[in-house]
């Protein structure tokens, strides 16, 4: 973020970050009214944590959409906020997530016609809303085990492992060689 002064703007909140909105409009990321003070909060909380990231400005920096919505205000400089919208479907992204059944990994759903990325769930996952809570964030972030901070559905790197051996079964039966037992 050389050259961009994206601390300043929390503190003295004269160029607040626009919202977050799926492809439906509901909303990912917005700001309250709490304690009267502005904050930015997350309405989806856990489902869209990966994608959205959050940004709680001098305190934890930002990450995900929120940290290039960030990037993209201070770059036009206009004292506006600016809106974006996400091929995600809210919807969609919470049955992906329901259906990880708690089991780690992820979900991602393309619509193939035009490589829109319709959801892209993460299990485990944590909640953007509470980043701020330094207890929180310290358990998130020194749980080496389960990484409820990273995202498996894109940042995470995975070989194909077993997903890749009935592709190798079925060239090696069109191509009539034996494979070993």
């Amino acid at each position: 973020a050389a050259g961009f002064d994206t601390k300043a703007r929390f503190r003295g909140l004269a160029q607040p970050l626009g919202r977050i909105v799926d492809r439906n409009g509901e909303p990912l990321a917005e700001y309250s009214l709490r304690g009267g003070h502005l904050r930015r909060s997350y309405p989806a909380g856990p489902a869209t944590a990966h994608l959205v990231g959050y940004w709680t400005g001098p305190v934890r920096d930002g990450v995900g959409i929120e940290k290039g919505l960030t990037l993209l205000n201070d770059s036009l400089r206009d004292d506006l906020p600016h809106d974006a919208q996400l091929t995600i479907d809210l919807r969609l992204q919470r049955a992906a997530l329901t259906a990880l059944n708690g089991r780690t990994g992820a979900v991602v759903v393309m619509d193939a016609g035009n490589g829109q990325v319709l959801a892209a769930a993460n299990y485990p996952t944590y909640d953007p809303n509470r980043v701020g809570n330094d207890t929180a964030w310290w358990r998130w972030a020194s749980d080496r085990k389960t990484r409820p901070l990273t995202s498996r559905a894109i940042k995470d790197n995975f070989s194909p492992g077993s997903s890749i051996k009935p592709l190798i079964a079925l060239a090696a039966h069109e191509l009539g060689t034996p494979l070993p037992e």
